[in-house]
């Protein structure tokens, strides 16, 4: 095989169906195959996913490792240490690429090629619909003061990657932010990062409303740890705008008398301070 352009990390655990849908996707890109490499982390003890892995391998190069130790963060190291392509993506073993989506990728670097990370977003195509959130339709210069609001983990097409932080992210103490950790070092070794939107990923679409209390702590763990590993002005900028949204969101909800919202917005409060009070700025060992 020749070298790729393209390597696709995929950590995945508990999906079967999800992964063959995404794996199904994949083989539908309008580029050469040849130039993609996907590198399937696998955490799973009780589900076997060779059947669905030999269904592809005639038509992509696959790289099935297993992995004892479960961790986000730690799953895509693993991914990083055998990535043969010069750009290396991040997809959900549940997300799907559109036909085009790698072709405007590569076409994004051409376009910048002084850019190590372009960044695109999450649409249905159906629908026309932007998910996750209400996504620019113009292309934007993506910088630490901006970051936040133009990433997601499955929208990351970057060169020269650093290792994730593996005391962030699903698996650990500090439960979230492994992404925008990663874009954030990036950004401060490289000024060259774009937001792209003609870049298009499709993820099923998650109700931002249901009430989560393990997930509303442990993102405002991975929130707070950010911003204290990455100690600056334009963090703290950051914490006390959110504390300062939640702050306003706990006092409506306190006049209204909505016990369940004062309660998601107390939990979003106090998990970012405490995040931030125990995150420990120098790397374990």
């Amino acid at each position: 095989m020749k070298k790729p352009l393209f390597t696709l990390i995929v950590a995945t655990l508990g999906r079967e169906r999800e992964l063959d849908s995404f794996l199904d996707s994949v083989s539908k890109q309008t580029i050469d195959l040849s130039e993609i490499q996907i590198v399937i982390v696998d955490q799973n003890s009780d589900i076997d996913l060779e059947p669905v892995i030999n269904q592809y391998q005639n038509r992509l190069h696959i790289l099935h490792m297993r992995s004892p130790k479960p961790g986000l963060s730690h799953n895509r190291n693993l991914g990083l240490d055998v990535a043969k392509g010069q750009i290396v993506a991040f997809p959900d073993d549940d997300c799907l690429y559109y036909p085009d989506t790698l072709d405007k990728v590569r076409e994004a670097f051409r376009r910048n090629p002084t850019s190590n990370l372009i960044l695109g977003r999450i649409v249905d195509r159906s629908t026309g619909k932007p998910m996750l959130r209400k996504w620019p339709t113009s292309p934007k210069i993506v910088s630490r003061m901006n970051f936040l609001t133009y990433y997601s983990s499955i929208t990351i097409f970057a060169k020269n990657c650093p290792y994730f932080d593996e005391r962030l992210g699903v698996g650990t103490y500090f439960g979230s932010y492994e992404d925008a950790d990663f874009v954030y070092s990036v950004l401060l070794r490289d000024k060259g990062a774009i937001y792209d939107p003609t870049i298009e990923v499709w993820h099923e679409e998650q109700n931002m409303h249901v009430f989560n209390e393990i997930k509303i702590w442990q993102y405002g763990l991975g929130f707070g740890a950010l911003t204290r590993k990455h100690l600056s002005f334009v963090m703290v900028y950051w914490l006390l705008g959110v504390l300062t949204y939640h702050t306003l969101g706990l006092l409506r909800a306190f006049l209204r008398s909505d016990s369940g919202e004062v309660r998601k917005r107390w939990l979003s409060i106090a998990s970012r301070i405490q995040g931030f009070l125990r995150f420990p700025r120098t790397p374990e060992n």
